[in-house]
């Protein structure tokens, strides 16, 4: 458990103090030592993903990486070979057990870019962080070191492209530090999604429209961005009648069954004034009706503390899909995170 022995303690209360400082942007950390990637034992290898393997990770992912109660498990195939092939922008590692030569753990990073606090700081990062995602470990192969190592080759990969820090997702029971944000998946799939029409409460969003907006706010909102946002990021405001509610939206990496549409997550969500439970409830609903139409999939997830109760309360509308635990974690440099992040890809 070497990758876990290296980090939490002093230096993550040391940065999150720092973080919450002010506007001045924080000191970074630097690690004393150097992480060794273990890349195999005797029963398992740790290697990149390739072409050849594409099939067999999303088979992987299927069975082994899927939340409980989520009506849909397929990745899409022709995105995951693009990734493999994009290097170091998508690095896929995968743990192979040599007996079979099966595929028995996944992880990713994809880089983001440089980072800016909104409403916090107007300056970029002088330092790029990742997104880690698809951390996966066969259940057979539990408490062997394997998620370790993935991590640990992983961190020798981002130290090799100069990479200071990354954002963790994990879903599910918690990891071996303290969790910054806890929550659940809510998921709808909307009805007469044919017949759809843009709410005129629902205002569509630039990302220089949020940024404009979240400097002006007396409180300040602490979120995080990131400079590779592309087209995939899509922003909706919510009109209330005495407060507004913005939200983003992201294609993900699923798609139904049938493939024919994308599952869209609500990646940001940022309420100001005084709204109505009412408004909350119908916001959720509105939001991600536009998102939908944006996208053109009827197929929306949001964290359930946003959706309101009422909504939740109505399971022909909205429907819990399993917890998730939101982690920043030191990689080099130090800690970079918020407990309310904002525009993740």
């Amino acid at each position: 458990m070497h990758f876990w022995t290296k980090s939490p303690g002093p230096h993550f209360s040391h940065y999150i103090k720092s973080v919450f400082a002010g506007p001045k942007e924080p000191e970074l950390l630097s690690s004393a030592t150097t992480a060794t990637a273990t890349r195999d034992n005797e029963r398992w290898m740790i290697r990149h993903a390739t072409m050849d393997d594409a099939e067999q990770i999303i088979q992987f992912w299927r069975d082994h990486f899927r939340r409980p109660a989520s009506p849909l498990c397929l990745y899409d195939l022709s995105e995951l070979q693009t990734q493999i092939t994009s290097y170091p922008t998508f690095i896929l590692l995968i743990a192979i057990n040599k007996e079979n030569n099966k595929i028995i753990g996944t992880i990713m990073s994809q880089s983001l870019g440089q980072i800016k606090r909104v409403g916090i700081s107007r300056n970029w990062t002088s330092f790029n962080v990742r997104w880690i995602d698809m951390f996966c470990v066969h259940y057979e192969f539990w408490n062997k070191g394997i998620g370790s190592a993935l991590l640990n080759t992983l961190y020798v990969e981002h130290e090799r492209n100069g990479d200071a820090a990354c954002f963790f997702m994990k879903e599910g029971g918690p990891l071996k530090m303290p969790a910054i944000r806890s929550s659940s998946y809510a998921f709808r799939v909307i009805k007469n999604f044919d017949s759809l029409r843009l709410s005129p409460k629902i205002e569509p969003w630039t990302i220089n429209n949020f940024l404009n907006y979240a400097q002006a706010l007396p409180e300040k909102t602490n979120c995080f961005i990131h400079n590779n946002c592309g087209d995939k990021t899509k922003i909706f405001c919510y009109n209330g009648f005495r407060g507004r509610i913005i939200a983003a939206f992201v294609k993900g990496h699923e798609h139904d069954y049938e493939g024919h549409y994308p599952i869209i997550w609500s990646s940001g969500y940022l309420k100001h004034d005084a709204l109505l439970d009412s408004e909350v409830n119908e916001a959720a609903k509105l939001l991600s009706e536009a998102a939908a139409l944006s996208f053109n999939s009827p197929y929306i997830w949001m964290d359930a503390r946003h959706v309101g109760k009422n909504s939740m309360a109505n399971s022909d509308l909205w429907s819990y899909d399993g917890s998730y635990h939101m982690y920043a974690y030191h990689m080099d440099t130090g800690i970079y995170f918020n407990a309310e992040p904002f525009l993740i890809l």
